[in-house]
């Protein structure tokens, strides 16, 4: 099953008065810093306007995060678009290292003075190619071994376990709670 286009997206809780825009001068940041190893990062959207909306985009060629505020859960999300590489486990793998990596230089940027948490030991992963990956128990079977592969690679320890929280005609989403501490 070759699934070019994943999401991940950890939860995050933020200190009263944080505002969404604020992390408009973080992603400038990495853009004039241009961050992600060779893929280029191109601009910034704000979309905080829009109640459970993207938030603030930050946008690259092959790929996007977003401080996301859909289902009323904040949380930074990181959507590979295209490419990049050979097969899924390696895409989703790649996005998990990113999101782990992002998620702790927002919690250490400057700008944001600590003001954004990102919970620890719980993720939603996406997979948003209805065709290559249906939303169906068969489908979720098929990619759980994937999913706690991936996972070890990047924080050493398993998942404990992986439910289907999507819904009939939506693109198959998978809540995964985590045995260890993001770091």
């Amino acid at each position: 099953m070759d699934i070019e286009r994943v999401e991940a997206k950890i939860f995050s809780s933020s200190r009263p008065g944080f505002r969404v825009a604020s992390l408009i001068p973080v992603f400038h940041r990495w853009i004039r810093e241009q961050r992600e190893g060779g893929e280029m990062l191109l601009d910034v959207a704000d979309y905080s306007h829009v109640a459970q909306g993207p938030g603030v985009l930050l946008i690259g060629h092959g790929f996007e995060y977003a401080y996301d505020l859909a289902g009323n859960e904040a949380g930074l999300l990181f959507r590979r678009k295209r490419g990049g590489f050979n097969d899924t486990e390696a895409r989703l793998v790649d996005a998990l290292e990113r999101l782990r990596h992002a998620s702790g230089e927002l919690s250490r940027a400057p700008e944001l003075e600590g003001a954004l948490h990102f919970h620890p030991r719980r993720l939603v992963l996406r997979f948003l190619d209805k065709l290559r990956a249906p939303n169906d128990d068969a489908t979720l079977a098929a990619l759980a071994p994937l999913i706690a592969r991936s996972i070890e690679k990047v924080w050493a320890a398993p998942p404990q376990w992986q439910s289907r929280v999507s819904g009939e005609g939506e693109a198959l989403a998978i809540e995964v709670a985590l045995s260890t501490e993001l770091s």
